[in-house]
């Protein structure tokens, strides 16, 4: 809940101050109504987001990094995973900063979806495999009868 100001929430004054920003100063006023809104110590921004919206402000381009991670449900560390792998493109700006398109996200998890593999893949080996029980539910040893060597096998 949204802390007032002399008994008035703000965020509908705010939004509507966004709302009402003409061409070129969208994205300064929705700043400046963000800055009151958390010294007011608002948490949620997205009235005065989708009021910038309405107004003709377009959509981020760029996500950051812990945006992508939030929006995967992932750590940090596996989106830059992702990107050294190239399975996720990004840019550079800054040297370091890294930045990840909309549309980009959205093509990788949409591939996820398309390629996704089955979770039981079978295990094709070569020759004989004598099953060894462990005691354990759904955990087996097998080993082959020509060597010591075991590993673990899920049924």
């Amino acid at each position: 809940m949204a802390a007032r100001r002399n008994g008035v929430d703000p965020v509908p004054w705010l939004a509507a101050h966004v709302a009402r920003q003409p061409e070129g100063n969208r994205d300064n006023a929705l700043f400046w109504a963000a800055c009151r809104a958390a010294e007011s110590n608002v948490h949620d921004f997205q009235p005065l987001i989708a009021a910038a919206i309405s107004a003709g402000l377009p959509e981020r381009m760029l996500l950051s990094v812990a945006e992508v991670a939030a929006e995967l449900g992932c750590g940090r560390g596996t989106v830059y995973a992702l990107l050294t792998s190239g399975a996720l493109p990004s840019v550079r700006l800054c040297g370091r900063l890294r930045r990840i398109r909309g549309a980009d996200l959205t093509t990788y998890v949409e591939s996820l979806a398309a390629s996704r593999p089955s979770r039981c893949t079978p295990t094709v080996t070569s020759g004989p495999i004598e099953h060894i029980g462990t005691g354990r539910p759904g955990i087996e040893y097998a080993h082959r009868p020509a060597g010591p060597e075991q590993s673990p096998v899920r049924h």
